[in-house]
């Protein structure tokens, strides 16, 4: 049975991460821009709200805009911390290269490289 060195799930996961980091993006700069118009909105509220001396209305809506600006800093951290498509590669192929794999490889194209001279030579 042929076993895979490296699933070819890992290169499927691999993509989707890669779109996943893209999709963050564009939801965090959706919702900031979405944020920022309602920011805008709400301090002339909560302005009003501090005028009137309705100090709790004011305060429940900081708290609102808050827990709204939550989302876009939340996949603005995990877009970053995606690493790229490159890099998780580089990371996958560095975890099944190792010193036993290496001096495995050596041999065998030791061998490789004797069996083709043996042939070359009887030839001649």
């Amino acid at each position: 049975m042929n076993d895979y060195i490296i699933s070819p799930m890992w290169f499927y996961f691999l993509d989707v991460l890669g779109e996943l980091e893209i999709t963050l993006w564009i939801i965090a700069l959706i919702f900031g821009i979405t944020l920022l118009v309602l920011i805008c909105f709400q301090l002339v509220e909560i302005s009003d709200a501090w005028k009137e001396s309705d100090v709790k209305a004011a305060k429940a809506r900081i708290k609102k805009l808050v827990k709204l600006s939550s989302i876009p800093v939340i996949c603005l951290v995990v877009a970053i911390l995606i690493p790229s498509k490159d890099t998780m590669y580089e990371m996958m192929i560095a975890k099944y290269i190792t010193h036993e794999n290496l001096s495995i490889s050596v041999e065998a194209v030791k061998s490789a490289v004797d069996y083709i001279v043996e042939a070359f030579k009887a030839v001649k």
